[in-house]
């Protein structure tokens, strides 16, 4: 865990000095906040009832649809 913090902190300020981390991103990831904890209450609560191998075949399904859209936009 020490080099997660290490690792992050550097990013943060690197990404605050880059311009990349400024107000308008914070003021989004803060507005965003109370869905992605919606989000996550609700997979907590659905692997209880959605088997494993279904999760992962989604994910692969997902993933593939995703590398398909980037291909064909990227042409």
């Amino acid at each position: 865990s020490a080099v997660f913090i290490v690792e992050n902190t550097f990013r943060i300020i690197l990404y605050c000095f880059l311009d990349i981390i400024n107000f308008s991103v914070i003021k989004q990831a803060v507005l965003l906040m109370p869905f992605m904890l919606i989000g996550l209450f609700a997979g907590i609560k659905s692997s209880h009832y959605i088997q494993d191998k279904l999760i992962k075949k989604g994910v692969i399904i997902l993933l593939i649809c995703s590398g398909i859209m980037l291909i064909i936009n990227n042409i």
